[in-house]
């Protein structure tokens, strides 16, 4: 009887062993999902940036074609409609502050 008893012991901790293996395992695999969505979120925002960069570079163009044009006046317009819309104060160019 006493092999029997030391044979489920053995089996019991193998068993408990087998279930902690298991859950860290099951832990790492979540880990590495989670990486991956970090990742392509990070893919998606890296990308997103580098357009907003380029709409501000056009940006700029527009508003050095205007103020190259000598056309101050239509620049400050359309500051103030752009801060019109977004509720902001605009910052007139070439005001004297």
């Amino acid at each position: 009887m006493s092999v029997d008893n030391s044979t489920a012991a053995v089996s019991k901790e193998s068993s408990a062993s087998v279930q902690l293996f298991q859950r860290a395992h099951q832990k790492m695999v979540l880990l590495q999902r989670v990486d991956d969505q970090v990742q392509q979120l990070l893919n998606q925002r890296r990308s997103i940036q580098d357009e907003l960069r380029g709409i501000q570079v056009q940006i700029n163009e527009e508003f050095d074609k205007l103020l190259r044009a000598g056309n101050g006046v239509a620049a400050n317009r359309l500051l103030a409609e752009i801060a019109e819309e977004s509720g902001k104060r605009p910052s007139l160019v070439g005001a004297d502050d």
